[in-house]
């Protein structure tokens, strides 16, 4: 039964990012100041959004004072009418390119395939997305170290 939750978990995520929900269009300086859900257990990290061309993946996540060297290529875990991606809200999936985000939350204990990349991506499930501000891109190539390396994505956190 456990696995058969996480499966529908799995599908509905890549259901939500595939069906590309949008809603009214809105500048990136309009982006709510907080959204959260109850109760907030998780960690605190900062995440910085790359909207990649040919991928589902939402951009990096990393702990406070790491350097973005070590951050992790996620996938988001989105909820719905509870807690969804900035950039649904902003009426295009780039809208928030290059906006980075305090974020609470914790990595899921199960990976997504990406079908347009043929990759497992990790996933990060967000309890509270607060907007930071608009950032200079990341000096790095998007996505998990997979595609670089030629081997599955890496867990860096504990659970």
């Amino acid at each position: 039964m456990g696995r058969m939750r996480t499966w529908v978990a799995v599908c509905g995520l890549f259901f939500a990012v595939a069906a590309g929900w949008t809603f009214a269009e809105t500048s990136p300086s309009s982006v709510p100041k907080a959204t959260a859900v109850s109760p907030l257990q998780g960690e605190e990290f900062i995440g910085h959004r790359f909207c990649e061309k040919d991928g589902y993946g939402w951009g990096w996540v990393k702990r406070p004072g790491q350097s973005w060297d070590q951050a992790v290529w996620v996938a988001l875990f989105e909820q719905p009418g509870r807690l969804v991606a900035p950039h649904r809200k902003l009426g295009r999936r780039d809208a928030d390119q290059d906006w980075e985000y305090r974020m609470r939350g914790y990595f899921a204990d199960f990976q997504v395939y990406d079908p347009r990349r043929d990759e497992l991506l990790d996933v990060f499930v967000p309890q509270s997305i607060e907007p930071i501000g608009k950032a200079p891109p990341l000096n790095r190539p998007p996505g998990p170290p997979s595609r670089r390396k030629g081997r599955t994505a890496s867990r860096p956190f504990s659970r």
